[in-house]
């Protein structure tokens, strides 16, 4: 299926709700946009959440979230911080931190964001958009190394990529024949 590269200034002719790729985006990046589309009052869907990018060679970025992960409270280490093996979990705190907790405008805003590590059926049909302003090849240079979600977080204990890519087949077949079908469609739109 072909995805439109949109800023989030140019998605104002869509419907409410979107539909984000987050194939190669990095994920601070993602976050601030994502924060940005939820004040103007757009529900969000992000799928491929699993395919998320880290800026930064795999040994750093490992190091950095295996820190983040030992963090403990001296008193009760069941209080937190909590660590999310989950990519779309992942990606959700990252987006809570962006937003203020003490407004209770923003904790509604948060309601209306959904993570999927993978494309449900649901949206197998629909389109997608890749946010350029938050994508890998327009903000790093081409030499600069990244990792994906998908390398890292298994070490970590993210044991869910057999659904995704038992998923993956199925989905590949069903969205090549919708491509094949809309394809003139989407010539048009995309222009």
């Amino acid at each position: 299926i072909q995805m439109q590269l949109a800023t989030s200034s140019s998605l104002a002719f869509m419907n409410k709700i979107i539909i984000i790729n987050g194939k190669n985006q990095l994920i601070g990046r993602l976050a601030s946009n994502i924060v940005t589309l939820l004040k103007k009052g757009y529900k969000l869907k992000v799928i491929k959440c699993h395919d998320l990018v880290f800026s930064g060679r795999k040994e750093h970025v490992y190091n950095r979230i295996l820190k983040k992960k030992n963090l403990k409270t001296r008193t009760n280490p069941n209080k937190g911080p909590y660590f999310f093996n989950n990519p779309s979990s992942l990606l959700k705190k990252i987006v809570k931190g962006m937003l203020n907790k003490l407004n209770k405008s923003h904790t509604v805003l948060f309601k209306h964001l959904e993570c999927f590590n993978d494309t449900p059926n649901r949206y197998i049909y629909r389109h997608k958009v890749l946010l350029k302003n938050s994508h890998k090849n327009y903000k790093l240079k081409p030499n600069s190394k990244f990792t994906k979600l998908k390398e890292i977080l298994p070490k970590f204990g993210w044991q869910n990529q057999s659904s995704t890519s038992e998923s993956k087949s199925k989905n590949g077949i069903r969205s090549s024949v919708y491509y094949f079908n809309s394809k003139k469609l989407n010539n048009l739109i995309f222009q």
